[in-house]
């Protein structure tokens, strides 16, 4: 029967500094899909044209949320690696980056409320960058410490799966070579002295003999 076991999470996170952020940047990513939703079934007709570039965009503000959400699902789950999380954070602020560049531009041409928009997309880049920064020292930290040999997985605080019980002696000391000082002698051959048995009584009650008696 196949068990079930919790992989150990590949390193510590701080609940502190994800969770504010991940709520925050769910919040903000809801409010501008509901937003730019909103604005395509008020867009006049004449507009219309212009459906294709709003599509492509919220299709890539849902690809970020999709990312989000799958990521805390790692976290939760104790599977969150350094590696992954860099990519995903990477992926978003770069996107990100890209619309507050092209809305610059574009603020640029038509100044009109140029500055309330370029303050929330501004805080929106902050609030993926943020945790961008946070998953670079967390990545940099991940990798010395694996290039150094002494990585150590973080402790998997999770409960064992149903019916799982450790075998027997899993955490028994290894099996270590007894010394010779301390071996038992039951078993020790027994060596009988030179002066004993009826052979050497024998030979020792006769005299010796001298080199000329020789044959």
């Amino acid at each position: 029967m196949a068990v079930h076991v919790t992989p150990k999470q590949p390193t510590s996170w701080k609940r502190r500094v994800l969770v504010p952020f991940w709520i925050l940047r769910i919040i903000v990513l809801l409010f501008v899909i509901g937003v730019y939703c909103w604005a395509i079934s008020r867009l006049e007709p004449e507009l219309r044209p212009a459906w294709g570039g709003i599509i492509i965009f919220l299709l890539f503000v849902i690809i970020v949320l999709l990312l989000e959400i799958y990521t805390i699902v790692k976290f939760l789950r104790d599977a969150l690696h350094p590696s992954f999380f860099l990519t995903t954070t990477t992926f978003q602020t770069m996107f990100w980056t890209g619309v507050l560049v092209m809305a610059g531009v574009s603020f640029a041409r038509d100044s009109r409320d140029a500055a309330v928009g370029l303050g929330f997309l501004a805080f929106v880049w902050a609030s993926f960058a943020g945790l961008s920064v946070y998953a670079i020292l967390k990545y940099i930290k991940w990798k010395k410490e694996t290039r150094r040999g002494n990585y150590v997985l973080a402790a998997n605080t999770a409960p064992l799966a149903p019916g799982y019980h450790p075998p027997p002696y899993a955490n028994a000391a290894p099996y270590q070579h007894q010394m010779n000082a301390y071996a038992s002698t039951q078993y020790a051959p027994n060596h009988m002295p030179a002066h004993q048995g009826e052979a050497a009584e024998y030979y020792s009650t006769q005299p010796m003999a001298k080199p000329a008696q020789v044959v």
